[in-house]
């Protein structure tokens, strides 16, 4: 769905009213009867980033800020898919989208939008248990604020995700956020702490590579 489509307006404007249709407080039963309904407006929401990507792609967008403009106008369309799966309780389709979201905000260069999605994915993901998922989010964030060069909240972050993608045995989304901390504690000049964190990487990225020979992924 092109921004000139005379249908786009009409279709953004259904779908805001959507989630106020959904009735609170609803049982499991209920849920299920709505569940379509949540599903078309997360389709919905990432058809217009897909829209935002091809004409990105094809070069129609020419200027960043135009392309920061459209991602606003998708970000509005997720929100509503997202406030429509609370209605019906599926946090982990909230989570999903919100991180789907987050992803999406790194090409235009709006980190500030991803550390937003990904701060309320990894609290979504805290409520429900999802210690994977939280640990992916809080090291995306890590990543956004050593784009925008928030050096403190890039350490804070990155060590908030470390140990539990270690735990959660995901030596490689752990490695990434390690590597994520050393670089913050390098430009933070702590490079007894940058070294640290470097090497424990590098341990973990062996530790990826024996994973994957053993599977038979990786051949010497």
């Amino acid at each position: 769905m092109r921004r000139s489509d005379p249908c786009a307006a009409g279709a953004v404007k259904a779908a805001r009213r959507a989630p106020a249709l959904i009735p609170e407080s609803l049982g499991p039963e209920g849920s299920e009867a709505w569940r379509e309904v949540c599903e078309l407006l997360a389709r919905f929401a990432g058809e217009r980033l897909a829209d935002g990507a091809t004409a990105r792609s094809s070069g129609q967008f020419d200027r960043l800020n135009r392309t920061g403009r459209f991602l606003s106008h998708a970000a509005g369309t997720y929100d509503i898919a997202v406030q429509a799966y609370g209605r019906i309780g599926d946090p982990a389709a909230q989570s999903r989208l919100l991180t789907e979201l987050a992803r999406e905000s790194f090409d235009p260069g709006d980190c500030t939008r991803a550390v937003s999605c990904q701060g309320r994915a990894a609290r979504i993901a805290e409520t429900i248990g999802d210690e994977v998922s939280r640990g992916e989010a809080l090291s995306t964030m890590a990543h956004a604020y050593l784009l925008l060069q928030d050096d403190g909240n890039t350490a804070r972050f990155a060590e908030r995700a470390a140990p539990l993608l270690t735990d959660a045995n995901r030596p490689a989304a752990a490695g990434r956020a390690l590597t994520t901390l050393a670089n913050a504690h390098y430009r933070l000049n702590d490079l007894t702490e940058a070294l640290h964190a470097a090497r424990r990487a590098e341990a973990l990225t062996a530790e990826t590579e024996t994973f994957l020979r053993n599977v038979g992924y990786l051949t010497t």
